[in-house]
């Protein structure tokens, strides 16, 4: 079997769906550094066969339903952006959370980068891509997580599988 450090290690950026208690989705970027959940390290092609066609169908097949406001700063908070080619922009105008992790922080940990002005939710999307996200829902509120912490990433999905 092939370990998930085999691929980490190859620079790749690897993108990821989670859905938090109250059916709001997100998009985890890790960079191409930070640590993917757990589930993935111990099974790397339930990655590729079950994330992999949720990530392309969020990727290919949703419209932009809203505007991408700016996550946490220091200097702007709730501000409004105009969507532009930026990938990680257009996440969140699809109506998603979306968290990156980068080397301007510390690698590890995920912040949240960008929020949806509208939020998609899983009675959005049609019943066979719900049932894929619901293999990957998370007993927290993304509205209520500015970051997620490279323990708490990591034990993502546990009781899951």
């Amino acid at each position: 079997m092939t370990e998930i450090n085999d691929y980490l290690n190859s620079g790749f950026e690897y993108d990821w769906i989670a859905c938090d208690r109250r059916g709001n989705i997100a998009e985890f970027s890790n960079g191409s550094i930070a640590n993917l959940p757990d589930v993935f390290s111990k099974n790397w092609k339930y990655f590729e066969d079950e994330m992999g066609p949720l990530v392309d169908y969020i990727y290919e097949n949703l419209e932009e339903i809203g505007q991408a406001r700016l996550g946490p700063t220091p200097t702007k908070h709730d501000s409004i952006i105009p969507n532009d080619a930026n990938s990680l922009q257009q996440i969140a105008a699809k109506g998603l959370y979306q968290y990156d992790a980068d080397l301007r922080h510390n690698g590890k940990t995920y912040y949240l980068t960008y929020y949806p002005s509208r939020h998609l939710t899983m009675s959005d999307l049609p019943e066979d891509i719900r049932i894929l996200i619901n293999k990957f829902r998370v007993d927290v509120e993304f509205r209520n997580k500015s970051s997620f912490s490279e323990l708490e990433v990591r034990s993502f999905f546990d009781k899951k599988r």
